[in-house]
């Protein structure tokens, strides 16, 4: 296991900082692990990405499958056994890229001297099929961070309208029920409405008739009471029509 497994390093974006020089095996796995500070403080380092660069014999090359990780100011980088797969002097260039603008940042170095395995061939040389030369790939990658970024966007937007229609479609929902349960009560309200005006003309009706004998009975003097007896005044004098 490499030594660099349990070392990290400070790194402080307004300063200028000493290069770091480390020894592993060949064939470690190397793992850096770096504070980044601006100025003496805790650097912020949302919105960005990640771009390790290593120098083998004069030739640059981008380590395609590294493992990054950006935690609030620290960036773990894992590097693949292919960097250290040949003895020599690895030179590392840890870029930062805004995603915003998809501009480098800054960039700092770490110089690693792998030494020779005694059961590994001293021969050859980084395979191109792990890594990929760096001529003309810069700009490319920075496009391709830009479209993520962008698609990114995009999909948050989505989401959103998504959401938003969601809601206005409850609220529709809610509206129609409502509506419905208020035509509902009305249509109630106009039946009831109309059981109270028969119900009045009915009884209208029944006072009428009920007068209309009371005036025919005084007319032919034969008003009486409710025991069918005729009605006398205080006098005790029969009513005579």
């Amino acid at each position: 296991m490499s030594i660099f497994d349990s070392l990290s390093f400070d790194i402080d974006l307004k300063l200028e900082n000493s290069p770091i020089y480390y020894k592993c095996k060949q064939n470690d796995t190397i793992t850096f692990s770096f504070n980044v500070y601006d100025n003496g403080l805790s650097a912020d380092l949302t919105g960005f990405s990640c771009i390790l660069n290593v120098n083998k014999d004069n030739m640059g090359y981008e380590i395609r499958d590294t493992d990054i990780i950006i935690t609030s100011n620290n960036i773990r980088v894992k590097c693949p056994s292919s960097t250290t797969q040949f003895s020599g002097d690895l030179k590392f260039e840890i870029k930062l890229i805004d995603r915003i603008n998809n501009l480098q940042k800054t960039s700092f170095d770490v110089f690693v001297k792998v030494q020779n395995s005694i059961l590994a061939s001293s021969n050859g040389n980084i395979p191109s099929v792990i890594i990929t030369p760096l001529e003309h790939l810069d700009e490319s990658l920075n496009q391709i961070a830009g479209k993520i970024a962008e698609a990114n966007a995009m999909n948050t937007t989505l989401i959103n309208t998504k959401n938003s229609a969601n809601s206005t479609n409850t609220i529709l929902n809610t509206t129609i029920n409502n509506a419905k349960n208020t035509t509902s009560n009305l249509n109630n309200a106009i039946d009831e409405g109309n059981n109270v005006i028969d119900k009045l003309a009915n009884t209208n009706w029944a006072y009428i008739e009920w007068i209309g004998s009371i005036v025919e009975k005084l007319a032919i003097g034969t008003l009486d009471d409710e025991n069918g007896d005729f009605i006398i005044d205080e006098n005790n004098e029969q009513f005579i029509g």
